[in-house]
């Protein structure tokens, strides 16, 4: 299997006549396998964070262990940025009880499994602008590292109202706002892919819509913790986040 780095993803593809609940353990997480083209696909993502070197990838069906497969591990050069805030800005990141249902609704939607893939060839970059914060970055506010934080997408800047398209073709599980996002749409894409668009100014879709690639989700703005309109752009693997750039270059 060729080597993967530290935010971006493997698929493993295999015959698997008869069994059930098939499912992979990989990178600290076991997770389910989806029946593609005749065969059995698993994807799973490479943690940003997790030790480079080589690893063991499990294949585990209810009758047990059924395979196993090796890959290797490469470290990836994450930068690190220096953010600044307002103390407006600083306030949303106050805990609330609001917050905390907050997050379990976009962990519930970053966490979607559908054995629909949904998702055909490349992802696009959803909309045209330059690119500024990138994925993996570590951030540091008010002269202190944020420990075990970093930046969980790609951030692209753009005029305010300018179009965000979907990157693929799926079903919307989140569009709403929420207090540290600002207004949010994510896209369901199947097989435990999910893309996110945060920030926006406009949201021009609802949840259980389904969208084509390319087709108008949002509009680009600065809501939520925001210092300038951006679309942040985040793709996961279930639940986990991945390197969106990696996407716009490879379809699994």
């Amino acid at each position: 299997m060729s080597p993967a780095a530290q935010g971006q993803f493997i698929k493993i593809a295999f015959e698997a006549p008869g069994q059930k609940s098939i499912r992979l353990e990989a990178f600290g997480k076991t997770v389910p396998c989806y029946p593609s083209g005749g065969k059995t696909e698993c994807l799973a993502a490479v943690p940003a964070g997790f030790a480079p070197g080589e690893q063991t990838l499990k294949i585990l069906s209810d009758a047990g262990l059924i395979g196993e497969a090796k890959v290797r591990i490469e470290e990836s050069k994450f930068p690190e940025e220096t953010l600044a805030l307002t103390q407006e800005k600083k306030d949303l990141m106050k805990p609330s009880e609001k917050r905390k249902e907050e997050v379990k609704i976009i962990r519930a939607g970053l966490g979607a499994e559908t054995p629909e893939r949904q998702w055909k060839g490349k992802f696009i970059k959803p909309v045209k602008g330059k690119t500024e914060s990138l994925f993996g970055e570590k951030r540091i506010l008010d002269g202190k590292r944020m420990e075990g934080y970093y930046h969980k997408g790609q951030d692209i800047g753009a005029e305010t109202g300018t179009p965000i398209h979907a990157a693929n073709a799926g079903r919307v599980v989140i569009a709403r706002k929420f207090i540290e996002e600002g207004n949010m749409v994510a896209l369901d894409h199947g097989h435990g892919v999910v893309s996110i668009y945060m920030h926006c100014s406009a949201i021009a879709v609802k949840e259980g819509q389904a969208v084509k690639k390319g087709q108008e989700v949002g509009k680009v703005g600065s809501t939520g913790i925001s210092n300038s309109p951006h679309v942040h752009f985040g793709v996961y693997i279930h639940d986990t986040p991945t390197d969106p750039l990696f996407w716009l270059e490879n379809s699994p």
